[in-house]
């Protein structure tokens, strides 16, 4: 049985490090919050440790930095979400891509069933936050038609069975998990 919403995971492991003066202005990135950031956004730069390939999607943090082509894919979709500009460099300090951008979605969809979820948490009460499932279910009326989501409290990415069905046709250097933790066919288990 095919699940309707799918982990959107990074590609590959892309060793990195957020270049010295702008440090400070990448941890101030509230990721979780749905405040748009593009009008205040400076363009920061990620140094790569090693030459490499980079995949359509790779993390940083609970950051997820997007290659242009999976940008395309997304606003074909019509996600709310803003794309906030970054530059990509070599070891040396080389340019290797200016068209890459952190995924900032803008809504917080509260679509996790937690009655029969079964997770741990940081904090308690109405504050809490998930540290990690152990069997996530979802409202799919809360999500609606919505191709990649945020839900409150987790920091991970969604992503519609629709939306995964396009990105592996389109050959996106990306990978989908089920939420359930079984392996899906080409994705292994979480």
């Amino acid at each position: 049985m095919s699940s309707p919403f799918w982990y959107l995971s990074p590609g590959k492991e892309v060793p990195h490090d957020i270049t010295h003066p702008d440090r400070a202005q990448w941890k101030s990135l509230d990721d979780q919050g749905t405040e748009p950031l593009a009008s205040r956004w400076p363009v920061l730069t990620i140094q790569l440790q090693a030459q490499l390939e980079l995949p359509d999607l790779f993390a940083t943090g609970s950051k997820r930095v997007i290659s242009q082509r999976l940008r395309a894919l997304i606003e074909r979709f019509h996600v709310n979400a803003e794309y906030l500009p970054v530059k990509i460099t070599n070891s040396d300090g080389s340019v290797l891509s200016e068209t890459f951008s952190v995924l900032h979605p803008l809504e917080r969809i509260d679509c996790i069933d937690f009655g029969t979820s079964d997770f741990d948490q940081y904090g308690s009460g109405a504050n809490f936050i998930v540290a990690r499932f152990r069997r996530l279910v979802f409202r799919p009326e809360a999500i609606g038609d919505r191709a990649v989501f945020r839900p409150q409290r987790y920091s991970a990415i969604f992503a519609s069975e629709e939306f995964r069905e396009t990105a592996l046709r389109e050959a996106l250097d990306i990978k989908f998990y089920p939420p359930d933790g079984r392996s899906a066919a080409g994705s292994p288990a979480i």
